[in-house]
């Protein structure tokens, strides 16, 4: 037996046309963030009656299925495909996802309060549960209600966050997804306090391992990131918009690189923040 919430079931559109809906309704809940939760119970020998199930006639259908349904869950739209990422079979991935979050882990520090701009369902914000983690995306919200309980939907063009609230603001593998807009940067600088420490990463398009990284990204998994990423920065663009936004650079380190993570400081000369 399987109960489902109807506000759930109202989210997902199915294909399946036999029992692999079953599956596909399971895989389309979690994918969508939701609890899965297993009740044990004792199956019995029926006593009559025979099953119409054929493994001739069902196979296909199963196969089909399966396959659509590893694509979703590979995709970045999946609410766990960050934290999925981290324990990947695929060692370069896992490799790098490990990286970023000690990376992340150490330019962060110990200030506080932190805040995670567009946090995902990322290692870091799960191993950071006194932080806020902010997204736009309700199901990556949802999944990390197993870890953390201060979470909050929005845009990171306005933050709905009070002027110098954060001694830290980290935003991992984010600005490059949305389109230009400094007044991103300029949120960021309103909400951290004076001489606090924003912590940002991007892909930097001035490298040549970048390029040939997302080049192999396309190819081998192709419902990631690969082709998300709509503006491009390299480092020089990025330190002059930290720059001109009230930030100074402390240090930079690269993974396998290509990604760029900067640990900044907000100048106590830096311009009051606009009015949020």
């Amino acid at each position: 037996y399987r109960i489902y919430q109807r506000k759930v079931l109202r989210e997902i559109e199915l294909q399946s046309e036999n029992f692999d809906v079953l599956e596909e309704i399971l895989v389309q809940i979690y994918t969508l963030g939701w609890n899965v939760v297993e009740i044990p119970f004792d199956y019995r020998f029926r006593i009559a009656g025979k099953s119409h199930a054929s493994v001739v006639g069902f196979a296909p259908h199963f196969l089909r299925t399966l396959s659509r349904l590893w694509k979703m869950r590979n995709t970045f739209a999946s609410a766990d495909y960050d934290s999925r990422a981290y324990d990947s079979i695929v060692l370069p991935q896992r490799y790098w996802q490990r990286m970023r979050v000690k990376a992340l882990t150490d330019m962060a520090g110990d200030r506080r309060p932190r805040l995670d701009v567009g946090c995902g369902s990322s290692r870091f914000i799960q191993g950071s549960p006194d932080s806020i983690g902010f997204d736009l995306e309700m199901a990556k919200l949802r999944f990390l209600r197993r870890t953390n309980r201060m979470l909050v939907r929005g845009t990171c063009f306005r933050l709905p966050f009070a002027d110098r609230s954060f001694g830290c603001v980290v935003s991992s593998q984010v600005i490059e997804h949305l389109p230009y807009d400094r007044a991103l940067f300029r949120e960021l600088n309103r909400v951290l306090a004076v001489g606090g420490t924003l912590v940002v990463g991007t892909p930097d398009y001035g490298r040549i391992e970048w390029r040939i990284t997302e080049w192999l990204y396309k190819i081998l998994l192709p419902n990631a990131y690969g082709d998300d990423h709509v503006t491009h920065y390299t480092r020089e663009r990025l330190e002059r918009e930290l720059a001109e936004t009230g930030f100074d650079v402390v240090r930079y380190r690269y993974v396998f690189r290509g990604e760029l993570i900067a640990q900044c400081a907000k100048r106590r000369d830096a311009p009051d923040p606009e009015p949020a």
